[in-house]
C-alpha cells in the first residue's frame, strides 16, 4: 500500500537524521546540546514533501492553539523530527494519521472566575459548567494553575496576568469541528461555538451571580496527537468592557443556574436579544468606580428590560418604576416598595443628566440604594423568564401579579 511507502520512506529518513544528529552532538551534555538546525530539518522536510497524504493537503490549514497554521513541509518538519528522537515508528504514525483527519471532536473550554460551584450542572445537551478542580487534565488547565497566585486581599482576579485559580470551568461540546480544510470554516466554527457561550455566560453574571465575572477561553481536541503546537495554545479573555475586580467567588446553587438557563432560552429570540443588552449594561452598572456611573448603567439596564412596541408618552421615572414593580408582582406592599426604591434610582439618574448633584452625606444612602436596586433588577429578570415573553405592558400596569419570586440572596 502507498501509506506503507509514505511510512517506511519516512521511518527511514527519520533514523538517519536521528542517528546523524545524536552522533554530531553526543559529546555535549542534555542542557548543552545545540539545538536542531536547517541542517536536521532540511532532509526530514524533504521527505515529508514526497508523501501521498502531505500532497493532498499540502497549503490547507489546520487549525490548532486557537489558529490557523498553513500546512508545508518545513512547518511540520520540526514536531515530527522531536517525536522521533523518542520513537521513530510512532513519528512516522502521528504525521500520517494527523494529515488524513479532517474533522475530529473537541471542546471549547473555559475558565470562570467570580462564581464557585460544587458539582457539575448540565446546562444543555453540549455545554456543562463544572468546578474547575474537575476539568480534565490538559496542556491548558496546567497553563492556568501554574500561573494562578494568591493575590492581595484574596481577590479572585485582578487582570489577565493576576489571577487566583478559578472557581468554575465551562465546556462546550464540538462534535466534527474542522481540522483540515482549505477554506475558513474552522474559523466561522469557533466564532459560533464562543457565540454561543457568551450567550450562556451573560446570563449565569447578571441573573445567576449577579456580579461580574471574567473568562478566559481556549479550544482543545479530544486527541492531544491532533494539537500540532498545544504549546502555543493561550487564553482569549472574555468580560465587561471595564475591566472587573472580582474580589470573591459567590457560591450558587445548581438548581438556581438550571432554572435561569431553561427559562432564560425558552424565551422568543427578540425577547432574549433585548434582554441580553440589559444584562450587558446590568454587568457594566457592577464594574463601575463611580457610584453616578453606577447609577447611570442600573438606570439604562431598568429600562431597556422593560421597554417594549407598547410604548406610553408618560415620564420614563414612572413607567420603569411602575412596570418593575408590576412584572415582580406580590402583595400590594412590596410593589410599593419597589417603586418607591426604582423612582429614587431615577431620581439620582436625573440628577446626574441635568446638572444636579448628589450631597456627599448621602453617598452612603445612595450606595445602599444602588444595591437595593440591583436586587430588584434581577428579580426583574427572573420575572420575566417566568412569564416566558416580553409583557404587554398596557395590560400588565393595570393587573396584580402574584409573585412566586425570591430574592437573589436566597440563591446563594
Amino acid at each position: 500500500m502507498k501509506i506503507d511507502s509514505d511510512r517506511e520512506a519516512l521511518m527511514s529518513t527519520l533514523q538517519s537524521v536521528v542517528s546523524a544528529y545524536e552522533a554530531e552532538t553526543s559529546h555535549h551534555s542534555l542542557l548543552g546540546r545545540p539545538s536542531p538546525d536547517g541542517k536536521v530539518f532540511r532532509p526530514v522536510a524533504e521527505a515529508v514533501g514526497k508523501c501521498k497524504a502531505y500532497k493532498q493537503v499540502e497549503g490547507h490549514v489546520l487549525f490548532t492553539a486557537n489558529g490557523g497554521r498553513i500546512i508545508s513541509s518545513g512547518g511540520l518538519a520540526p514536531p515530527l523530527f522531536n517525536r522521533a528522537m523518542h520513537d521513530v515508528a510512532g513519528a512516522a504514525d502521528w504525521l500520517l494519521r494527523l494529515l488524513s483527519v479532517r474533522s475530529a471532536d473537541g471542546c471549547f473550554k473555559c475558565a470562570v472566575w467570580g462564581v464557585s460551584i460544587d458539582e457539575e450542572i448540565r446546562l444543555s445537551e453540549s455545554a456543562r459548567l463544572l468546578p474547575f478542580d474537575a476539568l480534565s487534565e490538559s496542556y491548558m488547565k496546567k497553563y492556568i494553575t501554574n500561573r494562578s497566585r494568591q493575590l492581595y486581599g484574596q481577590a479572585v482576579w485582578l487582570s489577565t496576568n493576576l489571577f487566583d485559580i478559578p472557581g468554575a470551568a465551562f465546556v462546550l461540546d464540538a462534535p466534527n469541528f474542522p481540522h483540515i480544510g482549505r477554506d475558513n470554516s474552522p474559523f466561522l466554527e469557533f466564532e459560533r461555538l464562543q457565540g454561543e457561550a457568551i450567550n450562556f455566560w451573560t446570563l449565569l453574571e447578571a441573573a445567576s451571580v449577579g456580579s461580574p465575572l471574567a473568562f478566559g477561553y481556549w479550544f482543545e481536541y479530544e486527541d492531544e496527537d491532533l494539537e500540532i503546537s498545544a504549546w502555543e495554545n493561550t487564553l482569549s479573555w472574555t468580560f465587561s468592557e471595564i475591566a472587573p475586580r472580582i474580589s470573591t467567588a459567590v457560591g450558587v446553587e445548581p438548581q438556581t443556574i438550571l432554572a435561569d438557563t431553561r427559562q432564560f432560552f425558552a424565551l422568543p429570540p427578540k425577547c432574549q436579544s433585548d434582554l441580553k443588552r440589559s444584562m450587558n449594561r446590568f454587568v457594566l452598572s457592577r464594574c463601575r468606580t463611580f457610584l453616578i456611573d453606577r447609577i447611570l448603567d442600573l438606570a439604562l439596564a431598568f429600562e431597556i428590560a422593560v421597554s417594549g412596541e407598547s410604548e406610553s408618552y408618560t415620564a420614563i421615572s414612572w413607567k420603569v418604576a411602575v412596570r418593575t414593580a408590576q412584572a415582580i408582582g406580590g402583595a400590594i406592599e412590596g410593589r410599593q416598595a419597589v417603586r418607591r426604591k426604582v423612582s429614587a434610582l431615577y431620581n439620582l439618574r436625573s440628577k446626574a443628566t441635568h446638572g444636579g448633584s448628589m450631597k456627599p452625606d448621602e453617598q452612603a444612602k445612595n450606595a445602599q440604594l444602588v444595591e437595593e436596586c440591583s436586587d430588584i433588577y434581577r428579580r426583574l429578570l427572573r420575572s420575566l423568564f417566568e412569564i416566558g415573553a416580553k409583557p404587554d405592558w398596557n395590560v400588565l400596569e393595570l393587573q396584580s401579579r402574584e409573585s412566586t419570586v425570591e430574592s437573589p440572596h436566597s440563591g446563594k
